[in-house]
């Protein structure tokens, strides 16, 4: 069955029925494992999957509702909403307003601006924000674990069962990968498009060039551009993985002369018959294209050049203990970023991968795996210089890399499991694949099980874990703010209480439960945050807030004193809540806030 052979599964299906005939018994098993990789990514996933809210998700709140909204009316243009154009998460928000706010199309709201104001319309109608943040992130978690599945049943025949599933297996218990997939936001649901479009490409390359590879390639390439526009990378790419299996054909076959027919044929063609299945999913999910489909490109041309030229908007970016504000921290920033956020069974198999490239054997000697090896590795290589170039630069911008990347781990561990059932050691040649498989994996699902619930605060250990990442990296995404507003909310006052805070809509407010008594820190302190000083009744600091130095005047002044409560996640402390009642004025309030 393609680059696989079934005597490479043979002891590890010993107590399948041996009854069944081979081909009904595999097919069985491919099901199963089928299955198996589904509920491995959705599970993780799923669960707790309301335990914190990150600061990016209320605004993608706002503009589901709008784009629903704008279904509702027929105003197609309307569901223009950001330039990402990130269109499947509103589709997502859009099943969970029918699920939980169903009438919020037609009460004549118009399109609303800002969380606060919306937060408390949703409020109004007896609509608690966070139950719509849930379930638009349970239909998220669906869409990417059913990626994740179709990008396993390709990537069975193309590299082979097993090698297959200890991939997708790493990929299901990645903390990063785990945490940008359980959350309504553009990143995560752009890797599992973008993965999906690669290995149904390369299956199209080392699989016999069949068409339906060309077209399910075509399919996700078009879902990830209606996602992120910076996906458009994949064109390139994939003209380049044509060029390079174009001519390594003529190199094996002696073909000379011919090249315009054989260029054609073998790149242009496939390109053209891809990018028309790409584009049919862009406009066939995007209702704006439509009805506008010049005016919205345009739109989306001239924001996505502002953010690559100046990083955006005032953003001070944390890395390696300087603080950056629209110039990018260092070129070495992503794959420094990979090191911290990605875990030691991952780098143990990449340099079994390299190995294995370097020297071919058994399962990396294949054609078709060498190809997909080769595919892989050079996705994520031209991805990150790909994503360097911008001045903006977070480690979430880096999520396409880490599936592939995984996949290309589980081949190499794979790869080295298969040269040591070469050896005449029985004990290895019965068991090793199994061993790998309960070892290797445990051990990544333990990496994941030691952060839970909050997936995003793990950190490498063989780089120091989440107690030295905040020397060189950015810590915290609003993670632990939800602890904070648990904690307030339980006071006798809870209800009433005015709370001045970083990330405070959103990852605190959907806690304390009303946006109107949040004050949210900016960058720098003014004259209405000094008002707003006096006016809460407590403070709370956030652990990139001071690594920041955002709202400097603030942080220096608090950590003077004891707070009165203190987040800790994972043993990091991230969150410290002071009562401003025991607190002297500070001297940068204006007297006339006095």
């Amino acid at each position: 069955m393609g680059a696989y052979n079934t005597s490479d599964i043979e002891d590890v299906n010993s107590a399948l029925d041996q009854t069944q005939t081979p081909q009904k018994q595999n097919i069985w098993l491919h099901i199963g494992l089928l299955i198996l990789v589904g509920v491995s990514v959705f599970v993780p996933r799923v669960t707790n999957i309301d335990q914190y809210v990150t600061i990016d998700e209320v605004t993608w709140i706002v503009y589901g509702g709008n784009f629903y909204y704008a279904l509702g009316q027929r105003e197609f243009d309307q569901t223009y909403q950001r330039e990402h154009p990130a269109v499947p998460l509103y589709w997502a928000a859009t099943a969970a307003f029918l699920v939980e706010f169903p009438e919020y199309r037609g009460l004549g709201q118009g399109y609303l601006v800002g969380f606060k104001k919306t937060a408390d319309y949703y409020r109004s109608q007896d609509i608690d924000p966070l139950d719509l943040l849930r379930t638009a992130r349970i239909f998220m978690v669906i869409g990417n674990t059913l990626l994740l599945m179709g990008a396993f049943w390709i990537a069975r025949k193309l590299v082979g069962v097993w090698p297959a599933l200890v991939g997708f297996l790493l990929i299901a218990f990645d903390p990063f990968h785990i945490t940008h997939t359980q959350i309504i936001h553009v990143d995560g649901f752009l890797g599992s498009c973008m993965f999906f479009a690669v290995v149904a490409f390369l299956g199209y390359l080392y699989e016999g060039r069949k068409p339906i590879y060309l077209i399910l390639a075509g399919a996700g390439a078009g879902l990830a551009w209606v996602t992120r526009a910076i996906s458009l990378f994949l064109l390139p790419f994939f003209g380049l993985m044509l060029l390079i299996a174009w001519l390594a054909e003529r190199r094996e076959n002696n073909i000379k002369g011919n090249y315009l027919a054989g260029f054609w044929k073998q790149i242009v063609l496939p390109l053209v018959w891809l990018s028309v299945a790409g584009a049919a999913v862009f406009v066939l999910l995007w209702p704006a294209m439509w009805v506008a489909p010049v005016q919205t490109l345009q739109r989306m041309l001239e924001k996505i050049l502002f953010y690559s030229r100046s990083g955006g908007t005032s953003l001070n970016v944390f890395f390696a203990g300087e603080i950056y504000t629209h110039v990018r921290p260092s070129i070495a920033f992503y794959p420094i970023t990979f090191l911290w956020r990605t875990t030691p069974v991952i780098l143990l198999g990449l340099l079994a991968a390299l190995i294995g490239a370097h020297w071919p054997f058994g399962l990396t000697a294949r054609k078709a795996v060498r190809g997909a090896m080769l595919g892989l590795a050079l996705f994520a290589a031209l991805y990150t210089v790909y994503i360097t170039i911008p001045a903006r630069v977070f480690d979430r911008y880096m999520h396409p890399v880490y599936a592939p990347l995984n996949l290309l781990a589980g081949i190499g561990l794979v790869g080295v499991i298969s040269r040591l059932r070469s050896v005449n050691l029985n004990v290895v040649k019965r068991y090793g694949a199994a061993v790998l498989l309960v070892l290797l994996i445990g051990l990544q699902f333990g990496s994941a099980l030691s952060v839970y619930p909050y997936y995003i605060s793990y950190y490498n250990p063989l780089l120091g874990g989440l107690q030295k990442a905040p020397q060189m990296m950015m810590v915290g995404w609003g993670e632990g703010l939800d602890e904070v507003g648990r904690y307030l909310r339980a006071k006798p006052d809870g209800d009433s209480l005015r709370v001045m805070s970083w990330y405070g809509t959103g990852p605190l407010s959907f806690y304390l439960g009303d946006e109107y008594r949040i004050y949210t820190l900016d960058v720098l302190w003014s004259n209405d945050a000094s008002r707003e000083y006096t006016e809460a009744d407590y403070a709370v600091l956030y652990v990139n807030q001071v690594q920041r130095k955002a709202s400097q005047e603030l942080t220096e002044y608090l950590t003077q004193f004891a707070p009165e409560y203190t987040v800790t996640v994972n043993g990091l402390e991230y969150a410290w809540v002071y009562n401003l009642h025991d607190l002297p004025l500070p001297a940068f309030v204006p007297t006339e806030y006095r």
